[in-house]
């Protein structure tokens, strides 16, 4: 079956579903990826094409569509496949059919957000575009110059997003006309796509191994053999949250300030919707003005609930999302208490 793999979609334009060379670069990535690694790899999508020697067909290349076709179209298609990964390449026909590169760069962002929405978690790798040698020049420099920041974008509000630069892979000697490489030319990009692909299959892999020995350890997701706690500051061991005895507690050591921040990493991503954290015997010690951050990266973090002084005992719930990591910030200073936590549990 399929359930222990990881689904890759290829999204996009003719140049994924390969014109003139059937299957254009999903060749080359099948072959590098799954023939010759082993990986357990499936493409997904609700079309079929390429030549007999590509092992697997599934793709969601779309000749001649634009970005904003696609977009119209992609909840229903990312819906139906569940992809883990999805491959985005387009553009394209956007540009060769007049629009400004500001405006493609505006429907590139419209269609990472519906795919986003419509499969929250999965992992985005946004191509920029190979040459267009055909009068378009202008253009495609400044849609591909704009292509990091539509990304960058994406990435602030916690998704996990990133470029593949086509740019300078296609030589302007591989191409079939002004538009569509040949065979060398798709399986430069085979390659890219290749080098690009590989370590987010490693690291989806690694995080469902995690996932599932998290899982087979018993008694409530926080458990100082699932979780790792750290903190801004270590006057008692952060792991003291996790260690289920309600007279333990990790403390700041000092007067709460904006900032202070103590923060649990799942080890894998994982749907959460709520915290919930006490001072146990530490009368006052809790938090008079807070933000719960999440993140699947520890670098991007995306605020999901904020409170004020709820007592000894703070229960939050917040829209279900996908994170590894969960952190609850200071954002009030208080001048006669420290901060401290007896209890802390991820919901």
């Amino acid at each position: 079956g399929t359930q222990n793999r990881i689904r890759v979609m290829p999204l996009g334009d003719s140049l994924v579903d390969g014109f003139v060379t059937s299957g254009g670069w999903r060749t080359q990535l099948w072959h590098r990826l799954v023939q010759n690694d082993g990986e357990p790899v499936v493409f997904v999508g609700s079309q079929h094409g390429g030549p007999p020697d590509l092992g697997d067909q599934r793709e969601e290349g779309h000749p001649g569509w634009r970005l904003d076709a696609l977009q119209r179209q992609a909840a229903s298609w990312v819906g139906a496949a569940q992809p883990d990964v999805v491959l985005l390449m387009a553009g394209t026909n956007d540009i060769n059919e007049g629009a400004t590169a500001q405006q493609a760069a505006a429907r590139l962002g419209e269609l990472l957000r519906t795919v986003l929405a419509a499969r929250p978690g999965v992992t985005v790798l946004v191509s920029t575009l190979v040459p267009m040698h055909n009068g378009h020049d202008a253009t495609w420099a400044a849609f591909n110059a704009a292509v990091p920041g539509v990304v960058a974008a994406s990435r602030a509000t916690g998704a996990n997003v990133s470029v593949v630069d086509l740019s300078a892979v296609v030589g302007p000697d591989h191409y079939v006309d002004g538009l569509h490489p040949d065979q060398v030319g798709y399986n430069a990009l085979g390659d890219a796509w290749y080098a690009a692909v590989k370590p987010v299959v490693r690291r989806l892999l690694a995080s469902a191994s995690a996932s599932a020995a998290a899982s087979a350890v018993p008694g409530p997701r926080m458990s100082a053999s699932t979780v790792a706690v750290s903190a801004c500051c270590t006057d008692t061991a952060p792991a003291l949250v996790a260690d289920g005895l309600p007279g333990t507690r990790w403390t700041s050591g000092y007067p709460q300030e904006p900032g202070m921040w103590l923060q649990a990493d799942l080890r894998a991503p994982t749907p959460v919707s709520g915290i919930d954290f006490d001072t146990g015997p530490s009368a006052g010690d809790q938090p008079r003005g807070y933000a719960v951050r999440v993140s699947l990266d520890g670098t991007t973090w995306r605020t999901v609930a904020t409170g004020g002084d709820d007592g000894p005992h703070t229960t939050v719930a917040f829209p279900p999302a996908i994170a590894r990591y969960v952190r609850v910030e200071l954002t009030v200073a208080v001048s006669d208490h420290w901060w401290s936590v007896a209890g802390l549990k991820i919901k």
